[in-house]
């Protein structure tokens, strides 16, 4: 924060608080956000957690797909009405990951058989998947009133702290998966590197002239919608 107002002394900058793995957080959360700003012009969806045991959270999700996805869902819906505000030309940015590759979304089995079945990087890659997923729903659904969604793999950026969180036991297994599935080791970047992926998502004028095909994901992305919606206990008509 401090970088930032010696940056730019004009900026405000104020943290708000919010456990994407907890709905009522969020909403509480979405409701301190909509209280206190008249629009809102870039939504960047970042957080999230990498890796970790096996958990649910209070909506009884495993915690990848609740924190990474369900928590995200549920704060961008919440905040559309100020995305709208903006008068058009509002981006949201989901932050997704090459290991989105590991695994599509488990309808069925979301929960891997209440952690029976459980792998640290399958759950990842699960809710990166739905994090394109989410983009893509939202693309679609807001089109008309003139706001953009897109996802992104920024690459992996060790000084974000993500890896702290990894279950030491799951970092074996996680460079057999890539070989397995014949995938490249995405390469590392620097923090400035990484950032500019996102931005280029949130800023570049070009993307607005781009004609972008959701159609091949447009099943799973209404089917993941309705699923999340079951979950967060609420329904959003656009």
């Amino acid at each position: 924060m401090k970088e930032i107002s010696k940056i730019s002394p004009s900026t405000v900058v104020r943290l708000i608080k919010i456990d994407l793995a907890s709905c009522a957080s969020v909403r509480a959360a979405a409701a301190e956000i909509n209280a206190s700003v008249s629009k809102i012009d870039v939504l960047i969806n970042n957080a999230g957690i990498m890796g970790v045991k096996f958990s649910l959270t209070a909506e009884n999700v495993e915690s990848h797909l609740g924190a990474n996805h369900i928590g995200h869902f549920l704060l961008t819906n919440l905040l559309i009405p100020k995305l709208e505000a903006s008068g058009g030309g509002a981006r949201i940015v989901n932050v997704s990951s090459a290991m989105y590759q590991f695994s599509p979304v488990m309808f069925d089995n979301y929960n891997f058989s209440d952690g029976k079945t459980y792998n640290a990087w399958i759950a990842y890659g699960q809710s990166k998947t739905a994090n394109i997923l989410f983009a893509v729903a939202l693309a679609r659904k807001l089109e008309k009133k003139g706001i953009k969604s897109y996802s992104l793999h920024p690459g992996v950026i060790q000084a974000t702290g993500l890896s702290s969180g990894v279950d030491p036991a799951a970092w074996p297994v996680v460079g057999p998966m890539f070989e397995s599935k014949k995938l490249e080791m995405p390469k590392e970047k620097n923090i400035e590197q990484g950032c500019a992926t996102t931005l280029a998502a949130v800023l570049d004028p070009a993307l607005d002239e781009k004609v972008l095909d959701y159609a091949s994901d447009a099943s799973n992305a209404d089917k993941l919608w309705t699923l999340s919606e079951k979950i967060v206990g609420e329904i959003f008509c656009y």
